[in-house]
């Protein structure tokens, strides 16, 4: 430590300082990006929604304080702006600027800005040199040209990103400004390790809701088109929000301020407490239904996505998902609005709708739940699993369905298949033993060459050989997967199936 600056430590606040104590997984983020950042890399941070992003880049920040360096935060909300002040504070003592609209730092050593408020002469205010860190809050924005105008500004500044979602539904590459992913913790750990609240789902399958027509703009559904469409089920909506959550405190997502109104006026009709606010609300008329909605006065509160980041009210336990959507990003963020953890609370309800949506690739809730071997043919799985069901618990299906997928007897079954008295092998299966998808992207390259195409004469003969099940189907990729399993066993299949049995066995213990 070089100084310590007394006067940006709020002493005359430290009898009632109360800082969160650093979980576990919270340790090992902040070691990572501070490693990252001593090494000069530009690091993105991880973490789903409700597990402490901003306790994590406090700690951070509170080490660069107590080197004698400066941070400056930005976020493009007021939420997050206040949020981000009081943790920091209340976690280190130290004292932040802010910098939004009329408010002005004065010449502290941790500044909080509004991205908005960020340019021009204001952005002059500031040396280029003046902060060593610049730590960007929701980091999923951050290749819009307000952000980037402020790195560039700040260009010898080291960079963290804090995001629960990294990816984009307009594409756009993250991958631009942050260089490294220093820590990610999973949704699944979370919820595993007991930091949030188990997750499950129910659909509404009265009525089928036809998106197929819609258009898309910016890598989402085009709002004015998805809003006439959803305006027209508000009748049927309210009643099945009514049907599957009359008994919990939900937050509702629609498409747009019209529609969230007439949802919470249907609602209301059929004896749901229920309210709604907009950006046009007043302030003081926004703090009172909040008010109500955390005092229980009223029990479903309804919004077009005003409540997606900065919104922290543990007592949710029921997330309605009236506004569908391609992105990934949004999806996670209304989710996250109801994984916390709350005294009684035991676990978060998340109701989904029918939709024909065809051409469309629309987010679903397993897709949430990636890694730990909860891959794509897994979630496929769990999906149909759960289609038969009322309500679900997601963690529970997708842990279900890999051992089943990975059961060595359904493996087994699958593997020889017997035709016209011929004993033959089920290639997809073959390759399962030896953990290789065949249905997966396969990037196998021959003399510099991407192997694309179908089967060569020359590969089909050897695979007919060994009695491999429909081998003219397989692409050549595939074929040479096999061809490369063939050789490695010297083609005993009794050695593969052998050595097989105790890692599916392993798998089985794990999972």
């Amino acid at each position: 430590m070089n100084k310590i600056y007394q006067s940006e430590v709020l002493f005359e606040k430290s009898n009632r300082l109360n800082p969160k104590k650093i979980r576990p997984y919270q340790e090992k983020a902040i070691i990572a990006c501070k490693k990252c950042l001593d090494d000069g890399d530009n690091p993105l941070l991880v973490l789903p929604t409700g597990t402490g992003k901003t306790i994590v880049f406090a700690e951070i920040i509170k080490e660069f304080f107590y080197e004698d360096k400066n941070s400056l935060v930005i976020a493009h909300r007021n939420e997050l702006i206040n949020q981000a002040i009081d943790k920091i504070e209340l976690q280190s003592g130290i004292l932040c600027g802010k910098e939004k609209a009329e408010e002005y730092s004065s010449g502290q050593k941790v500044v909080v800005a509004s991205v908005q408020t960020m340019k021009g002469k204001r952005l002059e205010r500031f040396d280029k040199n003046n902060f060593n860190l610049v730590v960007v809050d929701e980091a999923h924005h951050s290749t819009a040209d307000s952000y980037k105008n402020i790195f560039d500004y700040f260009s010898k500044s080291s960079i963290l990103g804090v995001t629960a979602t990294p990816d984009r539904a307009d594409e756009k590459e993250l991958s631009e400004i942050f260089n490294t992913i220093a820590y990610q913790y999973l949704l699944t750990d979370a919820i595993k390790d007991g930091w949030l609240c188990d997750i499950k789902g129910t659909r509404v399958k009265d009525f089928v809701i036809d998106l197929s027509d819609l258009r898309t703009r910016y890598g989402d559904f085009a709002i004015n088109d998805l809003d006439k469409i959803m305006t027209e089920y508000i009748a049927p909506i309210a009643k099945a929000v009514k049907d599957k959550s009359e008994d919990r405190k939900a937050l509702i997502f629609m498409p747009s301020v019209a529609s969230s109104g007439l949802l919470s006026d249907a609602l209301i009709q059929t004896g749901i407490k229920a309210g709604f606010v907009s950006g046009t609300t007043s302030d003081e008329e926004r703090e009172n239904i909040l008010r109500d909605f955390n005092r229980g006065k009223i029990t479903h509160l309804v919004n077009c996505d005003l409540f997606t980041e900065g919104f922290d009210e543990p007592s949710i336990d029921c997330i309605v998902m009236a506004s569908p959507t391609k992105s990934r990003s949004k999806y996670a963020q209304r989710v996250g609005r109801g994984t916390r953890l709350y005294d009684g609370k035991k676990d978060l309800l998340l109701v989904e709708f029918t939709y024909d949506y065809k051409k469309h690739n629309l987010v679903s809730a397993y897709e949430l739940f990636t890694g730990k071997g909860f891959e794509q043919k897994i979630r496929d799985r769990a999906i149909k699993k759960d289609n038969e069901k009322d309500i679900f618990d997601f963690l529970d299906s997708l842990e279900e369905s890999h051992r089943e997928y990975y059961s060595f007897d359904r493996v087994m079954n699958e593997l020889i298949i017997k035709e016209h008295g011929f004993q033959e092998y089920n290639p997809f299966e073959l390759a399962n033993l030896e953990e290789i998808d065949l249905t997966g992207e396969l990037n196998i390259t021959w003399n510099g060459f991407k192997l694309r195409g179908a089967i060569s004469e020359k590969q089909l003969e050897v695979l007919k050989r060994f009695n491999i099940n429909n081998a003219e189907n397989l692409s050549k990729a595939q074929a040479s997967c096999m061809i490369d399993i063939i050789s490695k066993n010297s083609w005993n299949i009794k050695n593969l199936i052998n050595k097989a049995k105790d890692r599916f066995n392993q798998l089985q213990a794990k999972y």
